[in-house]
């Protein structure tokens, strides 16, 4: 998800597209990506996390297949977004949400450390990426990506176990549209907006900035891996005061 940056520019001269229009592949994977996480979560309530992130792996590998087929840029706005967009929401929100209900004492350093590994996957991910679109192109890079992707999610499907708390019976289940009524929840959804929308600025346009101004593409990915490897500092260091602090 967070390496598109660096196929930005391949993709754009590909289709002989502006940046603007390449980078719409991001957006509306994000736009889908966040607009169906909380309807995966309550998916997952239903049918338990490991049917959701299984289906999320198999459409998120099927997406990145696709789009290197494609031979028009709209068409790749369908698989690309569509098939990472929906696969991320699957893949990410239901086992995060498992492992918040596994723990209570040290729920915030747990969901922490699982975070980091979107961390963590962000530093490793670009650099490999500008590296095997040097080699091989941005299509091949594609469908390497979402093999290894959809292999390593199915691991996960399988490994995922749903939290205690979905057993108990005097836990109260509420309809999705209560959920969207409170104000609460409301005001966390929006300034979760307003932070990632200004965080996939760079993600999406500072390799190609880079490289405009002389850097090699694997100096260029490595500026989004920085943002990964501080954001994984982040999670283990901040997770641990919200346990003392609240």
């Amino acid at each position: 998800v967070y390496s598109f940056g660096v196929f930005l520019q391949p993709i754009a001269a590909e289709f002989h597209a502006d940046p603007t229009a390449a980078s719409a592949f991001f957006s509306i994977t994000a736009i889908i990506y966040y607009g169906l996480g909380a309807f995966a979560g309550r998916a997952a309530d239903r049918f338990g996390p490991r049917a959701i992130v299984a289906v999320g792996a198999a459409i998120l590998g099927l997406g990145l297949g696709l789009t290197a087929l494609v031979d028009q840029i709209w068409l790749g706005y369908l698989t690309y977004g569509l098939g990472v967009g929906i696969g991320g929401a699957c893949c990410y929100v239901p086992p995060l949400a498992s492992v918040g209900g596994w723990f209570v004492k040290h729920r915030n350093t747990a969901l922490g450390v699982a975070a980091a590994g979107t961390g963590a996957g962000t530093m490793a991910v670009p650099p490999i990426a500008a590296a095997l679109i040097h080699h091989f192109g941005w299509r091949l890079t594609d469908v390497i990506l979402g093999a290894i992707a959809a292999i390593i999610l199915f691991g996960c499907a399988v490994m995922v176990r749903p939290p205690p708390i979905s057993d108990r019976p005097d836990v109260v289940r509420r309809p999705l549209r209560y959920l969207f009524r409170r104000r609460e929840f409301l005001l966390l959804y929006a300034s979760w907006g307003l932070a990632t929308t200004a965080l996939f600025v760079p993600f999406v346009f500072l390799p190609a900035f880079a490289r405009d101004r002389g850097a090699s593409e694997i100096a260029a990915a490595a500026l989004v891996s920085l943002i990964g490897g501080t954001s994984i500092a982040g999670r283990l260091v901040l997770g641990p005061i919200g346990n003392r602090i609240g």
